[in-house]
């Protein structure tokens, strides 16, 4: 027994001496993945000095091979736009790998260009779009794209035979320069007068011609564009045109190629022959391919978005199998594939049974999750947006939700995200997140105009990727960093911003706020100059916040005199009686909820906030007010596009020390105010509630418990342009907490206004009529104002 246990032991060890061998070896034959050599090998007559290219790429000799980096150098020498090809080879060496670039320059170009055919338009116009400068990378492909982009110009101005072709003419090979001769075949000028369908009965020609983008005279959405003309846009325009009947369930429309039919010999009209079909609707449902999952939990998925008796939109049938596509891909299943293929019902002329066919993916884990294309923005600020980590499965869901979160941080022209393999294997892959890099600072300067705040001129500097500890750039981080100023007839503002949305790599926002503002009324003028800091969090159901705000307020141009209040003729008030100065130190705790579709026009969604601040004696401040309140909007999403929104908001403030005016518990500049503009339309900005008066010249003081409800139906009438009805009605009262009082006296108004969408100038007028008014308050119809809601 003894020796048979000897042998075994032996036989383990010369197992285990073998095995430890066999790696060595593996080990000593394993090429080192160091880089010992760069070199460029040029593949033209006169590339000279390579020193260039060299100066470019990342990858010394002596560092560690990385193929993210190599992938990332080939890209910074394609993107100098010096060279027609970059190539790159990695060779093994006996001890590490070799990288050759090998490259083509282009040729510098030599002027002035040699034009030959151009009669319509001048020499020099040509030459404008043609936009060859002397010493300018060119070869055969950039002269390609500049002749695409004269022919093109010559499309727009209405000639649709115009041919542009150049010749590239070396002067010396060796010293890579070159010129150019351009030759122009112009064609006659035609000018199309109309854009007809033929055959069209279910969609209307005028809804047709929307589609890519003909208006009337009338429609401003075609003041500033072009209607199609070339070859390529007017295949695009019979795409579109087709693709509004493929998603009204016509799945069987042809429309022909655009041909011109002519008028005279330079006007001419543009047909499409139109072949309708039938209007198709679901009559049923299957899915094909599935055999991972329960084949009822997959058609339960896909029958949420095709319902039977709908119509078979093409848009509709799209949607389905990308919620049969996210059902795989959610649970980790990459690279599922679902078909659609819209049998008819034999029985049932205009009826489809939508059959999915699915082709199911392999189960993946992520291995890494890498970053490219980030020259400025640092890895974590895109990293913290990712909620995937290396070991998980590959969430696609997650993933692409992901994406839309990085496109909507407003820092990268483009963001997109795809898997690697490693090594062959195909479910342990690598995540990819590629970005480029867009433009984040913004310089604003100009003018607006509102019915309360008359002229007001404004300045405003913004940079959305902030880095308040890189010296000197000051980018990279995600921070958000604002300067803005504006200066008016009625209102001064003076303005600095800052926001890190990720405090403490945790997802909660600090903001830090540094202003002056001084605001011009008819009773006084208020200045309050300080800061405010405010940490916000993110919870299951909207976000709590905390803020806390020290500032100084100074009261200016008190109105002189001795006033009555309206409602009380003997008892005596004195603007000048208030409090001229105090030191304002508060904080606020509030929640707020936001599902708007949109921020500045939604056509869908809540906005709510509810808040309670106080300020005075515990935080250092002289007035101790307590202020509460409560702001919900919702917007209900109608047919043709129509809005409903409906707004309810309550405030209240109060006094708790004492400390205070003469006549009120709370201060003139903390009080409420409530009437015209954005908030009650139709009677003079705020000018509803309390007042004082001498012998007619009534004045409003504002007031401590504030209700309010409002409702707008909105109606497009053009993409940017849309018809508002509203009705506001609302009271201010003195007492505070007093809102079973605020029914007793309040205003109520009704009107229509215009709402013109302009990005960057959006102009919102209307015009509103009293239908009840509370004691004292005055009409003031019209209201005009730039800017969003």
């Amino acid at each position: 027994m003894i020796a048979r246990g000897l042998r075994i032991a032996a036989a383990l060890a010369v197992l285990v001496g073998l095995t430890g061998l066999a790696r060595a070896a593996d080990e000593a034959g394993a090429p080192s993945r160091t880089v010992r050599q760069v070199k460029v090998q040029p593949l033209d007559a006169f590339a000279g000095d390579t020193g260039d290219v060299l100066a470019l790429v990342s990858i010394k000799a002596g560092d560690v091979f990385d193929q993210g980096r190599l992938n990332q150098d080939v890209r910074a020498l394609e993107d100098t736009q010096r060279f027609s090809l970059v190539n790159v080879k990695v060779e093994p060496m006996a001890d590490g790998v070799r990288i050759v670039y090998e490259i083509s320059r282009r040729y510098r170009f030599v002027g002035p260009v040699a034009l030959v055919g151009v009669d319509y338009f001048s020499d020099s116009k040509v030459e404008d779009w043609l936009d060859l400068r002397d010493g300018a990378p060119v070869d055969e492909q950039v002269l390609t794209v500049k002749c695409n982009k004269v022919r093109d110009e010559y499309l727009k101005r209405y000639f649709p035979k115009t041919d542009v072709r150049a010749v590239l003419e070396p002067t010396a090979r060796a010293s890579g320069q070159a010129r150019v001769h351009v030759t122009v075949v112009e064609g006659p000028r035609i000018k199309p007068d109309s854009y007809l369908f033929y055959g069209n009965q279910a969609l209307p020609a005028k809804e047709l011609r929307a589609t890519f983008g003909e208006r009337p005279w009338w429609d401003p959405r075609g003041w500033f564009t072009t209607n199609p003309y070339s070859e390529q846009q007017l295949e695009d325009a019979r795409q579109h045109a087709l693709d509004a009947y493929l998603d009204a369930g016509y799945l069987d429309a042809r429309i022909s190629a655009a041909r011109f039919e002519q008028i005279d010999p330079k006007h001419a009209k543009v047909v499409f022959d139109v072949e309708e079909g039938i209007r198709y609707v679901i009559g049923g449902v299957t899915v094909t391919g599935v055999k991972l999952f329960p084949e009822a939990d997959v058609l339960r998925a896909a029958t949420a978005v095709l319902k039977t008796g709908t119509v078979a939109g093409r848009k509709t049938i799209q949607d389905a199998s990308k919620t049969v596509r996210d059902y795989y891909g959610s649970r980790g299943y990459v690279d599922t594939a679902v078909r659609p293929n819209p049998v008819p019902v034999a029985a049932n002329a205009g009826q489809v049974t939508i059959r999915l066919d699915v082709h199911e993916g392999v189960l993946v884990s992520v291995r890494n999750i890498v970053i490219r294309g980030n020259t400025r923005t640092m890895d974590k600020v895109i990293r913290r947006e990712v909620p995937v980590s290396p070991g998980q499965i590959m969430d696609e869901v997650r993933i692409e939700r992901s994406e839309n979160k990085l496109k909507n941080l407003g820092l990268f022209d483009s963001v997109r995200h795809y898997s690697e393999p490693n090594d062959g294997e195909s479910t342990n892959r690598d995540l990819v997140f590629e970005v480029k890099e867009g433009q984040t600072g913004n310089f604003m300067i100009g003018a607006g105009y509102s019915s309360v705040d008359k002229i007001v001129g404004y300045l405003e500097l913004q940079q959305k990727n902030f880095d308040i500890l890189n010296w000197p750039s000051f980018t990279g981080a995600g921070q958000k960093a604002r300067l803005g100023v504006e200066v008016g007839q009625k209102e001064q503002a003076y303005e600095i911003g800052w926001t890190e949305p990720w405090f403490l790599d945790k997802p909660m926002a600090l903001t830090v706020d540094l202003y002056r503002r001084k605001n011009d009324y008819d009773e006084y003028d208020v200045t309050r100059m300080g800061g405010d800091v405010g940490i916000t969090y993110p919870i299951a159901i909207g976000s709590l916040g905390v803020k806390y705000t020290l500032e100084q307020i100074r009261l200016n141009n008190l109105l002189a005199g001795d006033f009555f209040f309206m409602d009380d003729p003997t008892q005596l008030y004195r603007f000048t009686d208030e409090p001229d100065s105090a030191v304002n130190s508060a904080v606020q705790l509030s929640w707020d909820y936001d599902t708007r579709n949109h921020v500045f026009v939604p056509t869908r969604g809540t906005q709510a906030n509810v808040f309670g601040e106080l300020a005075g004696a515990p935080f250092g401040g002289e007035d101790d007010i307590f202020h509460s309140g409560a702001n919900y909007r919702h917007w209900f999403g109608l047919w043709w596009k129509h809005v409903l929104s409906v707004r309810a908001r309550v405030e209240t403030v109060s006094s708790y020390g004492n400390k205070a005016s003469t006549q009120e518990n709370v201060p003139i500049y903390d009080r409420l105010f409530l009437g015209g503009g954005r908030t009650i339309r139709g009677v003079r900005y705020r000018d509803v509630g309390p007042k004082v008066t001498n012998a007619g010249d009534d004045h409003p003081i504002g007031g401590d418990t504030l209700g309010m409800v409002s409702a707008e139906y909105t109606i497009p009438i053009f993409e940017a342009v849309r018809l508002a009805f509203f009705s506001d009605a609302g009271s201010l009262h003195t007492k505070d907490y007093d809102y079973a009082d605020l029914l007793k006296d309040y205003s109520w108004t009704y009107g229509a206004g215009l709402r013109i969408d302009i990005p960057g100038f959006p102009i919102r007028l209307d015009y509103g009529l009293p239908i009840h008014r509370d004691t004292g308050t005055r009409r003031e119809p019209l209201v005009f104002w730039i800017g969003f809601e």
